[in-house]
């Protein structure tokens, strides 16, 4: 298995969302805590067109820090719309984002099951900066049935153009989002039948929504692809340090060997302030990095 820093943490050391050029000191600093490989979050209706334009200065970064691009983390917000013509605009825009993920060379795309446009969510009910809604203004005549063909027919249209990008396509288990867990996630990736889709396995989120870990590993084998590690005591969906929750890291890890996994296992910390974060994912990438030595698992 591979460490890596996910995306919170950039977003926890500048904030939601960051600037382009607080990412480019976010890797600097990255590799200063040890990190060879990192994430990079980008928000097609935001900041899409500045990582296109400015592609060659994030390569120069990663190339100088010697650091790799694990995943880049999609946000498109209108993807699994009903409205035709507005889920049609978001399959471009995510077409065009897997065009940059594939000029940056990084071979993954990930993204989470938004809430469509027309499922609105109740302003305040966030349970931390940048997280969906809990709740959420179910229209009138809503129909699961029909909602939950076009997620399918979406989520296979966006692995598709994955593909066509040489990438894989992998979708998180969020809380908040429209199907957040393990099982859901699953059975989209199932019912959409790509051979790159896959799952990311984000630890905290499975946590919060009180799921068997030891369970899920197995369970997710074939599909799993990517893992992200946070730690929390299973009431809600903060993404602390190890240590700070229930989580039981090491046995976690056991499991992920013991099924195969040999993928990234990212650092994603966020819950502390930010002149404290990047200390924080040093000493968590220090643990795990033991950890998967115990097991005889950790690679570059």
């Amino acid at each position: 298995m591979k460490i890596g820093c996910a995306a919170l943490y950039p977003i926890t050391r500048y904030g939601f969302p960051y600037s382009f050029d607080n990412y480019l000191q976010a890797v600097a600093e990255m590799h200063s805590a040890g990190f060879s490989a990192c994430e990079l979050e980008i928000n097609v209706d935001i900041d899409l067109n500045e990582y296109v334009t400015r592609l060659a200065e994030v390569k120069n970064a990663l190339a100088r820090n010697e650091m790799k691009l694990s995943a880049v983390i999609a946000v498109v917000n209108g993807g699994f719309s009903q409205d035709a013509a507005t889920a049609d605009e978001y399959a471009r825009r995510f077409d065009r984002l897997c065009q940059f993920v594939a000029d940056a060379g990084c071979d993954t795309a990930c993204i989470c099951a938004y809430m469509p446009p027309e499922i609105q969510g109740v302003p305040g009910s966030e349970p931390y900066r940048g997280a969906p809604p809990m709740r959420v203004h179910v229209p009138a005549r809503f129909q699961w049935e029909k909602f939950w063909e076009n997620a399918v027919k979406r989520f296979a249209q966006m692995a598709r153009i994955a593909a066509r990008h040489g990438q894989r396509l992998i979708i998180e288990n969020r809380v908040g989002d429209f199907i957040n867990t393990s099982d859901g996630v699953l059975k989209l990736i199932e019912d959409a039948g790509e051979p790159n889709a896959g799952c990311l396995l984000d630890l905290a989120h499975a946590n919060a929504t009180k799921e068997h870990l030891d369970l899920i590993i197995p369970k997710l084998r074939k599909r799993l692809m990517y893992v992200h590690l946070a730690d929390n005591d299973g009431t809600f969906p903060y993404h602390l340090p190890a240590g700070r929750g229930t989580i039981d890291f090491p046995a976690v890890l056991r499991s992920l060997h013991a099924v195969g996994y040999t993928g990234y296992v990212n650092v994603d910390y966020g819950g502390v302030p930010s002149d404290q974060i990047l200390d924080q994912v040093r000493r968590g990438r220090e643990f795990f990095a033991q950890c998967l030595s115990d097991l005889g698992a950790l690679s570059n």
